[in-house]
């Protein structure tokens, strides 16, 4: 008889016929295994590890053709400006600087300045979306489909230069 760990149904069964041979169903039988090997690995396995190591299991990821040569040219630049601070430091002035590496006497100032590379960072430029993103996003949380989201934006939220035309 197949059966699961109810003790009631194994009572039942043994008073119904001793004989018969009682048998986990598939499902019974693994889903108790699991709950077995979860409780030994919880009690073999520390919580929190540590790696006196690097971790052999992270790879690192290779950078692309493009973020190679933002690199790059983060390096050049760099070297530039160190060149540029090692020049005034043994005498050059500041008009001279930007004369012969052809750069703005304010850039020259602000190169003498650093003491780390400069972070590249670009802005990221405004769409007409922009103005309105919050909302679809926050529209979006709550389940609305794109086109729902579209009517109610352009029924309320956009401004008339910016709502579509409907033909009459």
């Amino acid at each position: 008889m197949s059966r699961d760990g109810f003790t009631g149904f194994r009572q039942g069964i043994t008073n119904a016929n001793p004989s018969i041979l009682h048998v986990y169903d598939r499902w019974h039988f693994i889903g108790n295994a699991k709950k077995r090997l979860d409780f030994l690995l919880l009690s073999l396995v520390p919580s929190l590890m540590t790696w006196s190591e690097p971790n052999p299991f992270v790879r690192e990821i290779e950078m692309t053709k493009e973020e190679k040569r933002k690199k790059q040219r983060q390096a050049q630049k760099w070297a530039l400006i160190q060149e540029i601070q090692t020049a005034h430091q043994s005498g050059k002035n500041i008009s001279r600087l930007a004369r012969e590496y052809e750069l703005d006497r304010k850039t020259v100032k602000k190169y003498l300045q650093m003491t780390t590379p400069p972070l590249i960072h670009r802005r990221k430029r405004k769409t007409p979306i922009s103005p309105f993103l919050d909302r679809v996003i926050e529209l979006e949380a709550k389940g609305q489909t794109v086109s729902s989201i579209d009517s109610l934006l352009a029924k309320k939220d956009m401004p008339v230069r910016f709502r579509r035309c409907e033909p009459p």
